[in-house]
């Protein structure tokens, strides 16, 4: 027995704590959340696309059939990108090729792109031929100005910039090393994402509509959006706690260990007993 426990301890230390199996994972069917079926969408504007996927796995996007783009989902069983159609009707689809080669075909989702309206264009008179009236005279009474009820010509607000977080569920626990985090603007703007004061992702064209791969550290994470857009500013903030997990491996050689340093305590004093008796 005594042989038995060093040599499980040279397993344990010799091949850098744990052995990982390579196996591949069933694969989970890519599905696409946004944008949902039947949206409308318009013609030469990027479109957020994402959804969910198998970690690790290789996305690809398809516009009509034809690959548009490719992601790798992350940790978080998540995968954003982004495309820009012209008008008319198209089919996004979506695959995911885990490591062993291996593609899984999801559900397509068609949208209808439609062709931005076009500015008015000015009409030009300059070749009509004025019509010759006769003036009628003067009068040396000013004419009568109705009055307008107060407020008639004051021009509509603009709407504010605001900034909804959609996803994660403020305040909540994971042992994930990420999370995927989604929102929305009341207007285009850009996001600047910090955790614990430090930026960890920017995005790079004003939208309504963002998503980013979100790293964690273990203990409180205090995540802050701030979306801008012009000269105006808003920020939002939720806070995330990631705990440490033990995890079981699978080594190549059929044995089973387990994640982090109490074992490593446990094998020593079982061990120091042994010798004693």
């Amino acid at each position: 027995m005594l042989i038995g426990l060093i040599g499980l301890l040279s397993v344990w230390f010799g091949n850098g704590v744990s052995i990982h199996a390579n196996i591949c994972s069933p694969t989970v069917t890519p599905v696409i959340m946004t944008p949902t079926a039947s949206t409308t969408l318009t013609a030469g504007q990027p479109t957020l696309v994402s959804g969910d996927a198998q970690a690790g796995d290789v996305v690809t996007i398809s516009d009509n059939s034809v690959p548009y783009a490719t992601v790798t989902a992350d940790d978080s069983d998540n995968f954003a990108t982004q495309v820009t159609l012209t008008a008319g009707d198209h089919t996004l689809g979506v695959t995911s090729t885990d490591g062993c080669g291996n593609v899984t075909t999801g559900a397509g989702v068609t949208v209808n792109v439609k062709t931005p309206p076009s500015p008015p264009s000015s009409t030009n008179s300059s070749s009509a031929v004025p019509a010759t009236t006769t003036p009628a005279p003067q009068s040396s009474t000013p004419p009568t100005v109705p009055s307008l009820p107060l407020g008639t010509n004051t021009p509509p607000a603009t709407a504010k910039l605001a900034l909804t977080i959609t996803k994660p569920r403020p305040e909540a626990t994971t042992t994930e090393t990420s999370v995927y985090l989604e929102g929305v603007t009341t207007k285009p703007a850009t996001e600047t994402i910090s955790v614990n004061g430090t930026k960890v992702a920017q995005s790079q064209i004003a939208q309504t509509s963002f998503g980013f791969s979100v790293p964690l550290r273990v203990g409180t994470n205090a995540i802050t959006v701030t979306a801008t857009s012009g000269s105006e500013k808003v920020t939002k903030s939720l806070g995330l706690t990631r705990v440490a997990q033990h995890t079981w491996y699978a080594t190549t050689a059929g044995k089973v260990v387990i994640g982090g340093t109490s074992l490593v305590v446990v094998l020593l004093i079982v061990l120091i007993i042994m010798v004693i008796i």
